[in-house]
C-alpha cells in the first residue's frame, strides 16, 4: 500500500490517525496542508513539507523529509484575460505542488483529512491532473459540511468535491446525509471517530477509583473562537456558583479566554484550575475519571473528542446540540444536550447534573458500555485498515 494523507500535520487527530496504521509496511506519505511543526506523535513517513516553514520543525530521525515550496502563495507576472496588459497577481501554489507530489509518489491512495483546506486544494490538485489521479477518498471532520455548507462559496466547493472524490468518511451519520443532500453519489467508506479509541482494560481500571456522584471535580472545555463558546460556559458556571460550592472547576484549553478567566478567578465565587496548555492527553484522561460532568460548548462540531473522552471516563456529558452527541448519548439520561448560546438552558442543565446521584451514576455505566462496544482502539483500528483495503481492492466508478 502506498497511501498519502493530505492533512494538518500538528493536529492530533492527524496523529492519533495515523499511529492507527504505523507498523503495517505500508509507504506513508504525508503533505501537509498548512504551514505549522509537525505533531510529535506522528512517526515513521515521508513528510513533504514547507521549505519556507523550515526544516527544524520537521527534523525527527523517525521521520523522511521531502522538501515542497511555499504552499501559501507566490507573487507572479501574468497577462490579463484579454492578453494585453502585464499585471502582478498572486497565484496558490499548493495544488501545483501537489499535483507534483502525486506524479512522483504514485500513491495507491490520497486520502484528504478536512474538506476547507486539504480537500480543497486536492480538489484543484485533480483538475491539474486530469484523469491522471489516484483513488481519492475524502474525510470530512466535524463542521466541514455541516457548518461551511451555510456559505455560497464554500457550498459550491463542497458540491464540487463530493461530485469528483471517489469515496467518503465521516464521523456522523449526520454528515452521511448532508452528503447525499449535497449530491454525492459514490461510496461510503466509513463513520466513526477520526481520533481512534481507547485501550479499554486500560480505562476501565481508571475510571473505577470514584463514583461519578462522590467526584467533587467539573471540567469545562475553555476553547473560544469561531467555533468554541466557552465564553457562554463561564457565565453558566457564575449562575452555578452557590451549587458549586465544595467543587472544583478543571478548565482546559482556555489560551482563548484567559483574560475573562482570570476575573472570575479574582471574583472568590469558584474553585478554578487551569490545566496548563499541552498538557499529555493521558492527563486529560485522569482529569476526567476524577469529573461529575464535563461542559463543553461550540455552535458546531462533528463527534467531539472531549465528549468520547468524557463518557467513556464516567464523566456526564454537558455537549452543545450542534454537535453528533445525540449519536453517543440519550438526551436527560446518558447526557445533556444543549444550545450553545442559551446560558439559561445550559444553567439548568448544570444544575439537574449536579442535584442527581443517580443519575450521573446510572450514565457512567451505560456510556461505559457503548464505548466498549464503539470506542475499543483494537476495533477501530481495524475499521481503519479493512477501510484502506477495501478501497485498494476496489474499482471507483468511471465518471
Amino acid at each position: 500500500m502506498k497511501l498519502l494523507i493530505v492533512a494538518m500535520p500538528f493536529s492530533v487527530h492527524t496523529a492519533r490517525w495515523i499511529a492507527q496504521i504505523n507498523n503495517l509496511g505500508w509507504d506513508i506519505h504525508l503533505f501537509t496542508s498548512i504551514r505549522s511543526p509537525l505533531h510529535p506523535e506522528i512517526k515513521d513517513i515521508t513528510l513533504w513539507y514547507d521549505i519556507y516553514g523550515g526544516k527544524h520543525h520537521y527534523d525527527d530521525g523517525n521521520i523522511k523529509l521531502r522538501k515542497s515550496i511555499n504552499i501559501y502563495s507566490k507573487k507572479l507576472k501574468c497577462y490579463t484575460d484579454r492578453g494585453t496588459n502585464l499585471i502582478s497577481r498572486y497565484v496558490n501554489l499548493y495544488p501545483y505542488m501537489l499535483a507534483k507530489a502525486i506524479k512522483e509518489i504514485k500513491p495507491d491512495i490520497i486520502h484528504s483529512m478536512v474538506f476547507q483546506g486539504a480537500g480543497y486544494f486536492t480538489l484543484d490538485a485533480k483538475k491539474i491532473l486530469k484523469n491522471n489521479f489516484p483513488k481519492w477518498l475524502a474525510t470530512v471532520w466535524g463542521s466541514g459540511i455541516y457548518h461551511f455548507q451555510k456559505f455560497p462559496k464554500h457550498n459550491r466547493k463542497i458540491r464540487e468535491l463530493l461530485k469528483e472524490c471517489d469515496y467518503y468518511s465521516c464521523e456522523c451519520h449526520r454528515d452521511v446525509i448532508l452528503a447525499r443532500k449535497m449530491g454525492y453519489k459514490g461510496k461510503i467508506a466509513g463513520v466513526g471517530p477520526i481520533t481512534g479509541g481507547f485501550d479499554i482494560q486500560e480505562i476501565s481500571a481508571l475510571r473505577q477509583v470514584t463514583k461519578p456522584s462522590k467526584r467533587k471535580t467539573i471540567m469545562v472545555k475553555g476553547y473560544h473562537g469561531w467555533a468554541g463558546r466557552a465564553l457562554v460556559s463561564l457565565k453558566v458556571l457564575e449562575q452555578c456558583s452557590d451549587l458549586l460550592k465544595g467543587y472544583k472547576v478543571v478548565i482546559y484549553s482556555s489560551s482563548s479566554i484567559h483574560k475573562e478567566l482570570d476575573k472570575l478567578i479574582k471574583s472568590g465565587k469558584l474553585n478554578i484550575e487551569v490545566v496548563p496548555e499541552g498538557s499529555p492527553h493521558s492527563e486529560i484522561l485522569r482529569l476526567h475519571s476524577q469529573s461529575r460532568a464535563h461542559l463543553a460548548l461550540s455552535i458546531t462540531d462533528g463527534i467531539s473528542a472531549s465528549l468520547l473522552e468524557a463518557l467513556t471516563m464516567g464523566s456526564f456529558p454537558i455537549q452543545s446540540n450542534t454537535a453528533c452527541a445525540d449519536e453517543w448519548i440519550k438526551d436527560g439520561e446518558t447526557g445533556m444536550i444543549v444550545p450553545p448560546e442559551d446560558v439559561g438552558v445550559v444553567a439548568n442543565a448544570l444544575k439537574k447534573v449536579l442535584k442527581d446521584d443517580d443519575m450521573v451514576d446510572r450514565a457512567s455505566e451505560i456510556n461505559f458500555e457503548t464505548a466498549k462496544k464503539k470506542l475499543d482502539n483494537l476495533l477501530l483500528k481495524e475499521k481503519a485498515i479493512n477501510m484502506y483495503k477495501s478501497i485498494l481492492e476496489d474499482t471507483p466508478p468511471k465518471r
